[in-house]
């Protein structure tokens, strides 16, 4: 019986390390490798919705939702609507500084009250601005909604159609009026915070065009924050691109 066990612990090893490792494998995945940018009828000649495939639920902010519905998140696969120019203005409010664990309810989602209990630290939170009750625009509503018809265009063919049952949320049967009260409804921030340190030649900017912040000897600011306007989509790519450039020019002063 001992030696049974044996055996079968070494291949439940085995089959986890096929699993885990590799191109093919879970861990040789960032966990999506698909997406498309996409330009609304309202758009201004620049794509402003951006659509993202997770082959498996992986988002807390969502994995609540299934629960709701008795829906395991191992079984659905996601697919995200972000509008990449709102109309809509926001307004960011800095946290207290002194982290409460009995006040880890106030206002915030469900994705911040997990960072804030993990590391107890409040994030700053997106509020609408003029006290409005929505983030959106009209038009903004009207655009997500148009982005979500083009996520059902797109999975009616092959060969996402061969492995689709059906659409959890918002439903295949919400449309028109309904789909629009629907994104009112479920709408998230989703933030890649830059631009808070912006680079530029005016007296408002923090810093030149070295990254060095102004008033301040032998400092440079090497991150997102030096964007001087937000890029469309992630910003990763352009923050490596921001890095790269620092390289260049702080080898270029030392010599």
């Amino acid at each position: 019986d001992e030696d049974d066990d044996d055996d079968d612990n070494d291949n439940d090893d085995t089959k986890s390390s096929e699993y885990n490792l590799g191109a093919n494998a879970l861990l040789g995945s960032p966990g999506f490798s698909a997406g498309a940018f996409l330009s609304s009828p309202w758009s201004n000649d620049e794509p402003d919705i951006q659509l993202t495939v997770f082959p498996q639920e992986r988002e807390p902010h969502y994995t609540h939702r299934l629960k709701s519905q008795n829906v395991t998140n191992s079984a659905v696969m996601l697919i995200t609507v972000a509008l990449l120019r709102p109309e809509g203005r926001y307004e960011i409010k800095l946290a207290d500084p002194v982290y409460d664990d009995s006040l880890h309810d106030n206002g915030s989602s469900s994705i911040d009250k997990y960072f804030e209990q993990l590391y107890k630290f409040k994030v700053p939170s997106i509020v609408p601005t003029n006290d409005n009750s929505t983030y959106l625009t009209d038009v903004d509503a009207k655009r997500i909604a148009w982005g979500i018809e083009q996520v059902r265009n797109i999975t009616r063919f092959s060969p996402l159609s061969n492995r689709i049952n059906d659409e959890v949320l918002p439903g295949s049967h919400i449309n028109g009026a309904d789909l629009i009260e629907f994104v009112k409804d479920s709408i998230m921030t989703n933030s890649h915070w830059c631009g808070s340190t912006r680079m530029g030649m005016d007296s408002n900017s923090v810093v030149d065009e070295f990254l060095r912040v102004r008033g301040v000897l032998n400092l440079r600011i090497v991150d997102a924050g030096v964007f001087p306007f937000i890029p469309n989509g992630n910003t990763h790519s352009t923050t490596c691109v921001v890095a790269l450039r620092a390289v260049d020019l702080i080898l270029g002063s030392q010599s």
